[in-house]
């Protein structure tokens, strides 16, 4: 069971003070909070199992024009690893069940904002982790991009909504939402979403500085051209 995301509160950049909740920290003017429970089942010697509530916080970090969402285990509210975690990490999983479900209360949020904001953009980062990176994987980009891409590709659809192409952003795995402002030209930006995929650009452009970490280890030999140490192993 997953429990309907309720906002919490609505922090502005004069009170950001922590570089670690804030991806995009140059720009950002206000995040909004939500919070949501999953119901998650452990087994029990006397009762057989328990439920156990675990609590789940999703951002929505607004800038001019677009606005990115993330979420995260609330208890890990502070660690710089959040987006990272996996089910070994955290000491529970999450059902096939209960991923939908937190992934449709994001969804929801992400809608919701391009209602109110027709002519901006909403996006997201699969976060990659180290086993995307592990020595019998070494994937290109990020497993959480994967899936998270593969969900918002069944959700908004023409002839609403569109997303940006997998392979714009893909090696920081990043992808874009937005309106379809012309239902004869749904590929076409209006003026308005021109001037805010700008704003989008020139803000990634300024936080060049964190794209490494965004990227899978792969990738990142492959951009920087670094040299990768598994060869050493050969």
């Amino acid at each position: 069971m997953v429990t309907e995301a309720i906002k919490i509160g609505q922090i502005t950049n004069l009170e950001i003070s922590s570089p670690n909740d804030v991806r995009f920290s140059q720009g950002v003017n206000s995040i909004t909070k939500y919070s949501l429970t999953v119901l998650t089942k452990h087994e029990n010697k006397r009762k057989g199992f328990i439920l156990k509530k675990r609590g789940y916080l999703i951002d929505l970090h607004q800038y001019n024009g677009f606005a990115m969402l993330k979420y995260y285990p609330r208890h890990l509210k502070d660690n710089p690893n959040k987006f990272k975690m996996r089910g070994e990490n955290l000491g529970y999983v999450l059902t096939i069940s209960q991923i939908r479900g937190l992934f449709w209360e994001c969804a929801k949020i992400m809608k919701n904002y391009l209602e109110a904001y027709p002519n901006n953009f909403v996006g997201f980062v699969g976060q990659p982790d180290e086993k995307d990176d592990a020595q019998n994987r070494r994937r290109e980009f990020a497993q959480r991009a994967s899936i998270y891409n593969r969900y918002v590709d069944s959700l908004f659809i023409p002839p609403k909504f569109n997303t940006s192409s997998p392979k714009i952003f893909e090696e920081i795995n990043l992808r874009l939402i937005r309106k379809i402002r012309d239902k004869k030209a749904p590929l076409q930006l209006n003026e308005s979403q021109k001037a805010n995929y700008l704003e989008f650009m020139a803000q990634l452009e300024l936080t060049a500085d964190v794209h490494a970490d965004l990227m899978t280890e792969v990738t990142r030999l492959k951009i920087y051209n670094e040299s990768d140490p598994n060869l050493n192993e050969l």
